[in-house]
């Protein structure tokens, strides 16, 4: 098939270890998914310790970084100061994918997507995560929260493809996920109930608008999230039929996909395995994207979350629509606007901050480790020349990706922002011209801060690094006449 699909799926598969997925591939408990990939092209997906599910979702949905989209944190201060309450579409800056494209005629969705509750003054179809809150599992009770679904006119033919948890084992005899779902239920009865619930609503949902002809479906199946890492061996083994009643969700929407629908499947680690005994270490995903524009089998380099809004334009052959329009802001600059969430900020950065040089250095070995049992994978499928392209094609990007930040950190000096720059300053460099300049934006970082004695180690740094680079022997220079001086 040549030219670009004329419809797109996109579904998020957050609280999926890298490790368990691959393995269930590889006995083939999870067949739905590995046909994708066995169909598809595979990039390695890096995610950001630290980050949290709403910020990262809000990534993947505009192609921002947090500080830029808006949603760095999952809750905010309420309006009425009684508590915090999570994030709605009014705090993202940044517009998501379905919007964009809604506004050029491209129709689109997004299902149980955080930070979409209260989506207005748009085309796209939202049904928020707030839609599939329930009251209680063993009540009737399930309201609608105003503001959940957009265009609210909807609302009554969205009811009727809900599943209520009490209606759960009534529906093992027709539902597709009858199989798993019947081992979970007499292990783990309230918990499978819930979210099975929630997995039929959602994939139920999805199936509607796709065979309403509606181009662009963003569906988020959060149900491992929502689970957590297993404390023991028993739970670990109900865990793995989780993985499998996922699986057959998958099923349930790429099967209703139509056969020029490209599909992208995105998972992500559980955020409780982000952050391990107080110290933040790397999470490892998956993009698997099964588009015409890809050959089946064919490798992408590493990506990072804001890589794949991107990605998802030029499959959808809206590669303009990214850069033209999601810098566009929809309401006040929330971060800035906002002195309780500032603070919170810089609370939690100085919380971090003992830990900052730990968790770099834990980062690096961690992606150091799993790139190599990756190239040791490829290599053994494809042979030793597509594993140097590789590899070099990785060093490309890892260099593009480190002047981006650097340039970021820059900019956010320069607007007198330095938390947000020390965001992008974490990690030391193994270049040594980029490592001279991380070292000299932390100098300029360290004098807004008036922590003059880390500004002359820093400098001092830069200057061992390299010493003929015009703005750090000035800054050097400067620093030793002022020694002198004293």
């Amino acid at each position: 098939m040549t030219g670009h699909p004329s419809s797109l799926l996109v579904i998020y598969c957050p609280g999926a270890d890298n490790e368990a997925v691959n393995h269930l591939i590889d006995q083939g408990s999870l067949p739905n998914l590995k046909r994708c990939v066995e169909h598809g092209s595979l990039a390695p997906l890096n995610w950001t310790p630290l980050a949290n599910q709403t910020a990262d979702t809000a990534t993947v949905a505009t192609g921002n970084l947090p500080f830029t989209h808006g949603a760095v944190a999952g809750l905010a201060p309420r309006q009425d100061g009684l508590g915090q309450a999570p994030l709605t579409r009014d705090h993202l800056q940044v517009v998501p994918l379905w919007e964009l494209w809604s506004s050029q005629n491209i129709s689109s969705c997004a299902i149980g997507w955080p930070a979409t509750h209260h989506t207005k003054e748009t085309q796209a179809h939202v049904i928020a995560d707030t839609f599939f809150q329930i009251e209680g599992a063993s009540q009737r009770k399930w309201p609608v929260f105003p503001g959940s679904v957009h265009p609210w006119q909807e609302i009554e033919t969205l009811k009727t493809l809900r599943t209520h948890p009490a209606d759960c084992e009534t529906m093992l005899r027709d539902s597709p996920y009858g199989e798993h779902l019947n081992s979970l239920l007499e292990h783990d009865s309230r918990r499978a109930q819930i979210i099975f619930s929630r997995l039929n609503t959602i994939t139920t949902i999805g199936r509607h608008y796709l065979a309403h002809q509606t181009q662009a479906v963003f569906v988020n199946l959060d149900l491992l999230e929502q689970i957590g890492l297993p404390k023991t061996e028993t739970e670990a083994q109900i865990i793995l039929g989780y993985y499998e009643l996922l699986d057959t969700g998958i099923g349930h929407l790429t099967n209703a996909a139509k056969e020029n629908t490209s599909i992208a499947i995105i998972t992500r680690p559980p955020s409780a395995a982000l952050e391990q005994g107080g110290e933040a270490v790397s999470g490892r995903g998956q993009a698997i994207f099964v588009s015409p524009q890809d050959e089946p089998d064919s490798l992408h380099e590493m990506i990072v979350p804001k890589d794949i809004a991107p990605k998802l334009c030029r499959i959808l052959g809206a590669g303009e629509l990214l850069e033209a329009k999601a810098v566009a802001k929809l309401s006040p600059a929330f971060v800035d606007a906002d002195p309780q969430i500032t603070a919170q900020l810089e609370q939690n950065h100085e919380r971090q901050k003992p830990r900052l040089k730990t968790t770099a250095r834990q980062h690096i070995a961690a992606t150091l480790n799993f790139e190599a049992e990756f190239l040791r994978s490829f290599i053994k499928a494809k042979g030793a020349k597509a594993g140097s392209d590789w590899i070099q094609n990785r060093d490309k990007k890892l260099t593009e990706d480190t002047q981006l930040n650097l340039a970021a950190a820059d900019r956010l000096i320069r607007d007198r922002k330095t938390t947000d720059a020390k965001y992008f300053l974490g990690v030391e460099l193994h270049d040594t011209e980029q490592e001279a300049r991380r070292q000299f934006l932390l100098a300029n970082v360290a004098l807004m801060e008036d922590r003059s004695g880390d500004a002359i180690s820093y400098i001092n740094r830069a200057h061992a690094l390299a010493p003929n680079q015009p703005a750090i022997a000035a800054m050097w220079g400067a620093f030793q006449r002022s020694k002198d001086n004293t």
